[in-house]
């Protein structure tokens, strides 16, 4: 009985463990400022920043639990219009974003965000 216990525990220990080191995060860290670029003619111009901690980890916390794909197996109409650039002291990090849904398109993910613009940015 107690082998049995122990194997459950370990198996169940050692799922968890897996299920965690399996989660892509896009955005790993605490950033200080989030701004929205939208491109229109082949230049990239800033239209909102996020600078509300609580509202960045939000964001964060979305975009890292948002389901992903592979990027190479999805077809687009036409590519990203904008980008979110997360910033901090030593760090930036640009995402493109389709801001009519709020999705997200990485080097290796299309990202099912679902960003509210309008929530986040007033856009």
């Amino acid at each position: 009985m107690f082998k049995t216990i122990l194997l459950f525990s370990l198996t169940i220990f050692s799922l968890s463990i897996l299920v965690s080191c399996s989660v892509t995060k896009i955005v790993d860290g605490n950033y200080e400022i989030v701004s929205l670029y939208i491109i229109k003619n082949d230049k990239a111009e800033k239209v909102a920043q996020l600078k509300d901690k609580k509202k960045i980890q939000e964001l964060t916390n979305l975009i890292n639990s948002s389901k992903k794909e592979d990027a190479d197996s999805v077809v687009f109409e036409k590519g990203p219009d904008g980008i979110l650039v997360f910033e901090k002291k030593d760090k930036k990090l640009e995402l493109q974003v389709f801001t009519n849904d709020g999705n997200l398109l990485t080097k290796e993910y299309y990202v099912n965000s679902a960003i509210d613009m309008k929530k986040y940015f007033g856009y």
